[in-house]
């Protein structure tokens, strides 16, 4: 596998798990049949979740994403992802990705849908994750190594 399908599947898996998070904040039988699908589609990108087990009910599982619910979690990731690099260092950063976020229109016509709460859940994950795995990538690289001054002046003679 490519490394563009690995996170492609990745994709997909995160998905599952957003969606199982934003079907217990809110029970709407529409949002359910708009956003859940019943079975992964067969191509490359749901190879993970196919060949892991899942199940319909949402207590146990993998849940499979509609098409829409994938597309609308591309478009916040895409927003995400410049506004956190050029700016995450910054105060309330959180508040000012929910605002961007906010932006994108949601991927039901619900009008009780929570997108507000979804999208804290959603930048809260995103903003974790992201620091965990940059922190690793810190911690496995060696540090450069200081050079003794009076070594060095020692060596050059």
């Amino acid at each position: 596998m490519t490394r563009a399908c690995l996170e492609e599947n990745g994709l997909y898996y995160v998905c599952g798990y957003l969606l199982r998070k934003l079907l217990k904040l809110h029970k709407c039988v529409e949002c359910d049949l708009l956003l859940h699908e019943i079975e992964p589609a067969h191509d490359s990108a749901t190879t993970y979740l196919r060949q892991r087990s899942f199940s319909e009910n949402l207590r146990g599982g993998l849940i499979s994403v509609s098409p829409s619910f994938h597309d609308y979690i591309v478009q916040c990731e895409q927003v995400f992802v410049p506004v956190f690099e050029t700016s995450g260092h910054e105060p309330k950063i959180g508040s000012r990705l929910i605002a961007r976020l906010s932006e994108i229109p949601s991927p039901v016509s619900c009008e009780s849908f929570p997108k507000t709460k979804f999208l804290r859940f959603f930048t809260r994950v995103r903003i974790y994750y992201t620091l965990k795995f940059r922190n690793r990538q810190l911690k496995q690289k060696p540090a450069a190594k200081k050079r003794n001054k009076k070594l060095t002046k020692l060596e050059h003679q």
